[in-house]
């Protein structure tokens, strides 16, 4: 797991044909919200011209949700409607993610 600055380090290390253009997608697990606007400011190379981030958050949310705080009942609150709508799961992570990274 890298930090943003890391990840903007890892980037800049590795050669791009200068010919291309690039799209890099971040995947794997974070601890904290990664704003890919910002580390595309800092990346060297100007053939990269988009960069999306599928990380996904490595919590333990059932955990999370039995907690007797706000915190806990917002994880809980957006769990059951994780099972109540599977088809949401996408939006639902991602406010996991940004009401997680506001607390």
């Amino acid at each position: 797991m890298l930090s943003q600055e890391e990840i903007i380090e890892s980037i800049n290390e590795r050669n791009f044909d200068e010919k291309k253009y690039y799209k890099l997608i971040l995947v794997g697990n974070k601890k904290y919200e990664i704003n890919p606007k910002e580390i595309l400011k800092h990346i060297e190379n100007q053939n990269i011209v988009k960069i999306k981030d599928e990380t996904k958050l490595e919590i333990n949310l059932e955990k999370l949700s039995q907690q007797n705080n706000l915190k806990g009942i917002f994880i809980k609150n957006l769990l059951e409607r994780l099972k109540e709508h599977p088809e949401e799961k996408e939006k639902i992570e991602k406010a996991i993610e940004i009401g997680l990274d506001a607390f």
